[in-house]
Order: C-alpha cells, then structure tokens, then sequence
C-alpha cells in the first residue's frame, strides 16, 4: 500500500502539502510524480527569482478537470501537472517571461505561460508517458 502525505505537512522548504490538495483529495500519495519532478521544479524556480509561488491546480479526477475545462489527456488527471501563479509578478509581463524562460530550461519539463491569465503549466508527462505526452513549450493568450 502505497503511504500518503497528510494535507498539514510542510513537504519542501516553501511548500506545504495542502497547497497541492482539492476538493477531491486532502492526502498526497508519497509516490506521486509531484516529489519527484514537480515539486523540485517549483523549489527550484522559487530559489532562483526568491517570489513566493501560489499552486492553483495539481491532481484532478475526471469531474473537477470536465469542469475547469480540462483535455481528456489532460497531464493533471495522472497527477503528472501543477499550475501555478506568482503573485508578486502579476501585471510585470517581462519578469514572467523571464520565469517562463527559466522554466523551458530545466531538462525533462513541458510548459506554459499564459499571459493573459498570468499563471504558469508544468508537467513531467514526456519523461514518464513519452507515448502520451509530446514535448511542448509554449506561450498562450488565454
């Protein structure tokens, strides 16, 4: 049986483990892609430009994703995507880009800005699902 990470828990020196929970879900399973891939990423995004980062989207089931607008194929229903906002950088579109660059340039990661909603995607679908998941980087307008 696999164990899990209660919601309460600190799980990275600025992270939380209810900061990744929904609705859906108050526990973390302690294999999940997101402390492994994720959660360095953010930790690591987080070090380099010191803004605090808002997780605003982690594991969803298939209801909670139907209604956020999500793809079937969608990368959050495997628990392989965080999206994420950075508060401090809302309305300072060259700082996120400059987020945005730094994220296309850790290995393995499929990412998105989208700049008119001002949050970030980051997935690890292309290193554990290569089949399912193409590698992509990208900016969007939404």
């Amino acid at each position: 049986m696999l164990g899990t990470i209660k919601s309460n828990e600190r799980i990275a020196p600025n992270f939380w483990a209810y900061e990744f929970t929904s609705v859906s879900s108050s526990d973390i399973p302690t294999l999940s892609p997101l402390f492994t891939y994720l959660l360095p990423w953010l930790q690591k995004t987080r070090d380099q430009f010191g803004y605090g980062i808002q997780p605003t989207s982690f594991y969803r089931n298939a209801i909670d994703n139907f209604r956020v607008g999500g793809s079937n194929k969608s990368a959050h229903l495997k628990a392989f995507a965080v999206d994420f906002k950075i508060p401090d950088l809302d309305n300072l579109k060259d700082k996120q880009k400059a987020v945005y660059e730094f994220l296309c340039s850790l290995p393995g990661i499929r990412c998105a800005w989208y700049k008119e909603s001002q949050f970030f995607h980051i997935d690890c679908g292309t290193l554990l699902e290569p089949e399912t998941y193409g590698a992509w980087k990208e900016i969007r307008n939404a």
